[in-house]
C-alpha cells in the first residue's frame, strides 16, 4: 500500500478482534480509528453504516468472503461504495 498516497489516513482495516490481527495492522503502520476490530457476522445495515461513517469508496475482502461480498454488492453500491476482493489475502 506504500504506493497509495496517504494510505495510512485513507484506509480502514476491519479485522477480527484478536491480538494477531491488530498486531499485523500496527506493523503495517495503521493505528487508532483506522483499525476496526470487530467480530461478525455483520448485517447489511451495519456494513452500510460503517461505509458511510468512514466515507469509504472501496471495500476489499479476502477471497473466502467473495460469495457474501458479491451478495452485498447491490447494497454497497447503494452506499456509493465499490467492492473488490483479494485472492492473495492469507492472514
Amino acid at each position: 500500500m506504500a504506493g497509495l498516497p496517504g494510505h495510512l489516513e485513507r484506509i480502514f482495516a476491519r479485522v477480527l478482534p484478536v491480538e494477531a490481527s491488530v498486531h499485523i495492522c500496527r506493523e503495517l503502520g495503521y493505528s487508532g480509528r483506522h483499525i476496526i476490530a470487530m467480530q461478525g457476522p455483520f448485517s447489511a445495515e451495519m456494513n452500510y453504516i460503517q461505509l458511510k461513517e468512514f466515507q469509504c469508496s472501496y471495500m476489499v475482502t479476502k477471497d473466502g468472503e467473495i460469495q457474501a461480498a458479491l451478495k452485498k454488492r447491490c447494497r454497497l453500491q447503494k452506499s456509493g461504495c465499490n467492492s473488490s476482493y483479494d485472492r492473495q489475502a492469507k492472514r
